[in-house]
């Protein structure tokens, strides 16, 4: 049943942000006309990890819209289909990680929170970088968690790998490594203390 109502609030959070993708919001934003322009320079012989234009912006997201365009063509619809997919991914991982931390009351409020919050929403219906922070925040709490509970060299690593991969993602990100940071330390002081 539970398992259900969270397939049921991500199904309709995917609602929420594909329903008419293509054309709503109508047109394209300055900053998705730019993607397009940077994302044209991607090839396998340039593969940039930082793009200069527009004030300078991380990589990442332009290659997870670049393979959106690539499969379907350079479209609005295209290019907004990564950030959608991304949100209705949060969604998901929002159930996961609330139910994992808090029961599964919580994570199925969480979820439908997300789900349905305008903001979230419409920030998940334009193809700007941004969509990946709170995505690559929550993959930070999970793999935090898990290396915490685990204490294996590999849950460590794949929780440094997720944080250096966000902050390859968008500028706010970066604060995910002092997330980092404050975990080690705790487990570094909470060890010495027993």
């Amino acid at each position: 049943m539970l398992v259900a109502v969270s397939v049921g609030i991500i199904l309709f959070g995917g609602l929420l942000r594909f329903a008419l993708l293509a054309t709503l919001p109508a047109g394209l934003s300055r900053d998705e006309d730019i993607n397009i322009l940077d994302e044209a320079a991607i090839s396998w012989t340039n593969l940039p990890v930082f793009f200069g234009d527009n004030s300078g912006r991380e990589a990442l997201f332009f290659y997870w819209q670049h393979l959106w365009t690539l499969g379907l063509g350079v479209s609005p619809f295209s290019m907004r289909l990564a950030a959608a997919s991304l949100g209705v991914l949060c969604v998901a991982l929002e159930i996961a990680v609330m139910r994992r931390f808090f029961g599964w009351r919580v994570g199925l409020l969480a979820g439908a929170i997300l789900a349905t919050m305008y903001w979230a929403v419409q920030d998940t219906r334009i193809g700007l970088r941004f969509t990946m922070t709170p995505l690559f925040a929550l993959l930070a709490l999970a793999t935090l968690y898990h290396a915490a509970r685990t204490r294996s060299v590999s849950a460590v690593v794949l929780a440094g790998a997720t944080i250096g991969l966000a902050a390859n993602s968008y500028t706010s990100a970066d604060a995910l490594v002092l997330l980092g940071v404050t975990w080690a330390l705790y487990v570094l002081f909470a060890h010495r203390a027993r």
